[in-house]
Formats: structure tokens, sequence, C-alpha cells
């Protein structure tokens, strides 16, 4: 019932950076059953990898996303130069 994220900081490891790729890649016969889709249709595949506090690997993830089911909201912070 805990946030996996608590659980994570309350043992001593902290996620702290991470990278991610996004792709566009045809759905394959898994993927469409999985997805309710047709074989070959276009999927959004985000793949992720999270590190803790001492740059070991945390976390590897991997999303498929049909595109007509998913939006994209991306909030940037700019630094000003010094």
């Amino acid at each position: 019932r805990d946030s996996l994220h608590a659980a994570l900081v309350a043992a001593g490891v902290v996620p702290t950076a991470g990278r991610g790729a996004l792709s566009a890649e045809a759905a394959d016969p898994e993927d469409a059953r999985l997805l309710g889709i047709k074989r070959g249709r276009p999927l959004l595949v985000e793949r992720r990898l999270i590190y803790d506090q001492d740059g070991a690997p945390l976390e590897w993830t991997e999303s498929r996303y049909v595109g007509d089911r998913y939006g994209l909201d991306v909030v940037f912070d700019v630094e000003s130069p010094p």
C-alpha cells in the first residue's frame, strides 16, 4: 500500500538520475495481442534506466504506447547562464 519510492528511500536506496529514450517501432505479434491492435501498427516505445545515489542501475523499464491512446505533456526548467 506504500509508495515504491518511499520504500526504496527507507531502505537507503535513493533514485537520483535516469535516462530515457523514445523510438517508433512496429507492433510485433505479442505487442498486438497484448495491446489489442493489429500487428505492424506503429508504437511509441520508451526505454528508461534509473540509477541510485551511487550511480548503480536501479530500475529498467520498457513501455509501449499506441499513438492514439497516448499524450505527452512536458514541463521544462531552463537555467539562466551564470
